[in-house]
């Protein structure tokens, strides 16, 4: 402000054409560094990958967590320029991302590669493949395709789904395997209060609103793909460093967790960068895509605007806050 008068005067002196000046603060986040100074002290220091780091606040970084251009075009303009200076929340910023790609990403299955349990389905005698459309709303395909999901007598499910600190899945309960159908528990298998598998059978035409339980669920074939899911928080562990306190004190050395999972085969058709949603998980960018059955895929988790996260693996590291 104290170099507006001066501008002014240059400009009257010059008889340029009048301009008006508009103030704005600087956007801030709450436990985030914006210094190019002390982001180059992470590079440097070989704690990111680099200035399209993930977990960086960087445009770079950003898109390289999921974020797309459109829902960050969208969120700066709904800012404005304020003169108000504080420290936002990154829920709003991913809020708009994920309203941009809920329409149009497709949807797959997976189940946590070492926290899962077989159930037996006595009357699926065969391996058979049916087709489905990639996302809910896409009835026929016509917009964003279909994929191929297969229904085996063995299928995984997530030991969570069946077991957590509220109830056990129970002999004669319904259970609604999402995009398959009801199917009936006809037996549990129960060791020192842990299950350890199930046996059920499908009930064709049963009504699906009514089971309690709805799960996702994959198929034990060949077909199956390992996929490794990064889950990331913030660089620092205090909410503002005040400009007294050196940020090298407050570094957090738990900002990656790493999950691996199985998935349906129709993962293999993903590409590169390209978005996607695992249902009851949560929404993914491709880091690398699928190559061959013996590497994995990388799948990097995109805040959905939610605090915390839905996944049944949202425990994996209780020091994380899965932002």
């Amino acid at each position: 402000k104290d170099r507006v008068p001066l501008y002014e005067w240059v400009i009257k002196k010059l008889k340029l054409r009048p301009v008006i000046l508009h103030d704005f603060s600087r956007m801030n986040f709450v436990s985030t560094l914006l210094s190019k100074r002390k982001l180059g002290w992470f590079v440097e220091e070989g704690k990111v990958d680099g200035w399209d780091d993930p977990r960086f606040p960087t445009i770079k970084g950003v898109l390289r967590r999921g974020c797309q251009v459109e829902s960050l075009y969208k969120f700066m303009v709904a800012q404005g320029a304020s003169r108000k200076e504080g420290d936002m929340e990154w829920d709003k910023f991913w809020n708009f991302n994920k309203k941009v790609i809920d329409p149009i990403v497709p949807r797959y299955m997976a189940v946590d590669a070492v926290n899962n349990i077989i159930l037996e389905l006595e009357d699926v005698k065969e391996l058979r493949a049916k087709t489905y459309p990639r996302h809910p709303k896409d009835k026929n395909g016509e917009q964003h395709g279909v994929k191929t999901l297969f229904l085996a007598p063995r299928i995984f499910l997530e030991y969570g789904d069946v077991h957590d600190d509220k109830s056990m899945v129970q002999k004669g309960e319904e259970v609604l395997l999402m995009q398959w159908g009801v199917i009936e528990i006809t037996d549990v298998e129960v060791t020192d209060g842990k299950v350890l598998s199930l046996k059920g059978k499908t009930k064709p035409g049963a009504n699906v609103s009514a089971p309690k339980r709805k799960i996702h669920w994959l198929a034990d074939t060949p077909h199956v793909v390992k996929a490794k899911i990064f889950e990331f928080d913030y660089l620092i562990t205090k909410p503002k460093i005040e400009p007294d306190e050196d940020f090298k004190a407050f570094i957090n050395p738990h900002s990656v967790a790493e999950t691996l999972v199985l998935a349906e085969a129709g993962l293999k058709t993903v590409r590169e960068d390209q978005c996607m949603q695992l249902l009851r998980r949560g929404y993914y960018r491709v880091d690398k895509a699928y190559q061959n059955n013996s590497d994995e895929i990388h799948l990097f988790t995109i805040p959905d605007g939610k605090s915390k996260a839905v996944s049944t693996f949202a425990t994996a590291s209780a020091k994380m806050k899965h932002r």
